[in-house]
């Protein structure tokens, strides 16, 4: 599911950090205390990773479960051109 990518900034996802109902995946793995180390997803440059949800939050919902929009995910920004 590559949908909605947030990341949060305060805490690693979880089904009490995020909004009821709202269906969620890493993207990136947290590089907080190795948490999931044995994971294959690419390890994030973010503390806590990189999330993909299935619909787009509002902004009350991201600004109250503490998630910033993530426009791009990956080692390299995506081409200017």
């Amino acid at each position: 599911m590559i949908g909605h990518l947030y990341r949060p900034i305060l805490r690693p996802a979880s089904f009490a950090t995020l909004p009821s109902g709202v269906k969620w995946c890493y993207v990136e793995a947290p590089t907080m205390y190795g948490l999931y180390a044995g994971s294959d997803l690419p390890r994030s440059r973010h503390l806590f990773g990189v999330i993909a949800t299935d619909r787009a939050l509002t902004a009350q919902e991201a600004d109250r479960f503490d998630l910033l929009p993530v426009t791009w995910v990956g080692a390299f920004p995506p081409p200017e051109n």
